[in-house]
């Protein structure tokens, strides 16, 4: 009989390790049999059992059981690396966590934003599509007026001069209110030049003087000949320091209705909306110059926005603007104010000494 395979359990009783699983056979009978036990803990270190097993080995640790204190040791290490990697992972899992959830409320964000500028850029979109069909012809005639073609307007900043009152021409009055717009001005001039038109046969000049209807005073002059029926032609006079005579290009700003008239050649081929003066405040009438030019940039320059354009009056000029839902109000300091696109489109229009009409 091999001995070396027995384990003494107590008194006159033994187990052998050849038997399966002898160990749980021989702590049936003793509890406390440090072999069965070391064999116990060694189960359940395969089975991943490890607090278990740590249990085991330390109790046999301390009873002095050297084999169990090596084990012990080992797994007390292998257990400090795994908690240090469970820890790793578990950081690295809420890292991946945090930055998904960070990623979609900026993604969240970013979408919120877009629909809040939607409607924005569509008005915008909107407007600046609209003025690209104005600068073709600003006057589009409507169906109210009841006015069948669109004609071509011509600017000048002087009286109708004598050669144009020479030879016989028909003479008609309108009565209009001082503060009407130019487009509207120019639309009663066409209708009554139409209706004169057609009630005379003879080849003769019309010419309408648009007056104010309370002083009686010629505000405006349009003439209209034959051989130009489809051109009208605006007179304003105006009082400045220069010779009334525009260059290839100027301004006509109508500062009652907060209007500015790009022309070329003495022809509208733009209108935009502007801002001018508080009515202590007001923007100066006349006629100036271009006297400098001056590109900003719109986040430094605060209210100047993009571009100041100066005029010979000394401290006012034409400028951009860093609240663009003002333009089209009365609440500067006697400048005429733009939104940036349109300050930039005049800046590249216009050169140093080209006029500028204020009425």
């Amino acid at each position: 009989m091999d001995l070396s395979n027995l384990v003494k359990i107590k008194e006159n009783m033994y187990v052998s390790k050849n038997q399966t699983k002898w160990y749980k056979k021989a702590l049936k009978h003793c509890n406390n049999n440090p072999k069965a036990l070391l064999e116990l803990a060694k189960e359940y270190e395969n089975k991943n059992e490890y607090l278990k097993a740590y249990n085991i080995y330390s109790n046999l640790s301390n009873n002095g059981n050297l084999l169990a204190k090596e084990r012990y040791e080992k797994l007390k290490s292998n257990l400090e690396l795994k908690y240090k990697k469970d820890k790793l992972n578990k950081i690295e899992t809420k890292k991946k966590k945090r930055n998904k959830i960070i990623k979609n409320s900026l993604l969240l964000a970013l979408i919120i934003l877009l629909l809040l500028l939607l409607p924005s850029f569509l008005n915008n979109f909107l407007i600046n599509a609209k003025n690209i069909i104005k600068e073709t012809n600003i006057f589009k005639i409507t169906k109210k007026e009841n006015i069948k073609n669109e004609k071509n307007i011509f600017f000048y900043p002087e009286k109708i001069s004598k050669n144009n009152l020479e030879g016989n021409f028909i003479k008609r009055d309108i009565f209009i209110d001082e503060n009407l717009s130019l487009e509207n001005i120019i639309l009663k001039a066409e209708k009554e030049i139409e209706n004169v038109s057609k009630n005379y046969s003879r080849n003769e000049k019309i010419i309408i003087y648009l007056k104010d209807k309370v002083t009686k005073k010629t505000l405006y002059e349009v003439l209209w000949t034959p051989k130009e029926k489809n051109k009208y032609k605006i007179y304003k006079e105006a009082k400045g320091s220069y010779p009334l005579a525009f260059n290839n290009k100027s301004i006509y700003v109508d500062s009652k209705n907060n209007n500015i008239y790009i022309l070329k050649k003495n022809r509208i081929i733009k209108s935009i909306k502007a801002s001018m003066g508080k009515k202590d405040t007001p923007t100066p009438k006349g006629l100036f110059k271009i006297q400098k030019k001056v590109k900003l940039n719109p986040k430094t320059s605060g209210v100047y926005g993009a571009c100041w354009i100066g005029l010979s009056k000394p401290h006012y000029g034409i400028h951009g603007t860093d609240n663009e839902k003002s333009i089209g109000t009365n609440e500067t300091k006697g400048c005429i104010r733009l939104n940036n696109d349109e300050i930039l489109y005049l800046y590249n229009f216009l050169n140093e000494g080209d006029f500028v009409l204020i009425d």
